[in-house]
């Protein structure tokens, strides 16, 4: 019965296959890991809600409309981001947006492609965000909704203003009705331009982030 043998690896088959192993754990070393990811598509809060560091990062892949009376709080340190797609949006529909992070806190209005924050997300392997891949931050009191006082502390927004939606924050007043409030201070916004922003801003110490 014959034997098959190998004949014994020289110097630069070992060497080369030591650069293949070092390239590889090179790699891994970089890929950032994914936390656990709360995903919210479509969803409509009509109470008060909550979205807590435990659950960060949140994936939204729809629109999620906080309406009339209710308040949405977002806790301090915590990640939302959102798909590529012009209904991946929050809207305060005369509801109210309480995002109060702090300096060693922050929270991230981000794209589902921006890796740079609660890794892969998405799970699709290393990416970067880029301008205009989801819709907006918008506050409306359309309708019989009357807008309350949203406020923003120590939030970013990026990568917001997809398609027709052209803002990171869009403020919307309908005719004869009180505008909605928001309270910017310490923030910084993907976006230079404002839509229909005729509501009392108060946006001391705002910086801008392109």
């Amino acid at each position: 019965m014959s034997v098959l043998r190998h004949p014994p690896l020289g110097p630069t088959s070992t060497r080369c296959r030591l650069l293949v192993l070092l390239a590889a754990f090179v790699a891994l070393a970089h890929v950032t890991p994914a936390l656990a990811t709360t995903t919210i598509g479509a969803t409509t809060y009509s109470s008060n809600t909550t979205w807590t560091s435990a659950g960060s990062p949140y994936w939204v892949t729809g629109t999620v409309t906080v309406n009339n009376g209710a308040t949405l709080t977002v806790q301090p340190g915590v990640i939302v981001k959102f798909s590529n797609s012009t209904a991946a949006q929050l809207l305060m529909s005369g509801g109210k947006l309480n995002a109060a992070g702090t300096a060693a806190n922050p929270i991230v209005f981000t794209s589902i492609a921006d890796d740079s924050v609660g890794g892969d997300t998405g799970g699709d392997g290393p990416t970067t965000g880029s301008a205009g891949t989801w819709c907006n931050l918008a506050f409306t009191n359309s309708g019989s909704n009357v807008g309350l006082s949203s406020s923003l502390s120590y939030a970013t927004v990026r990568y917001a203003g997809k398609g027709s939606c052209t803002t990171a924050i869009n403020m919307i007043t309908t005719s004869g009705n009180p505008g909605p409030k928001l309270t910017p201070q310490y923030d910084h916004y993907g976006q230079r331009r404002y839509r229909h922003l005729r509501q009392r801003v108060d946006a001391d110490h705002r910086g801008l982030e392109r």
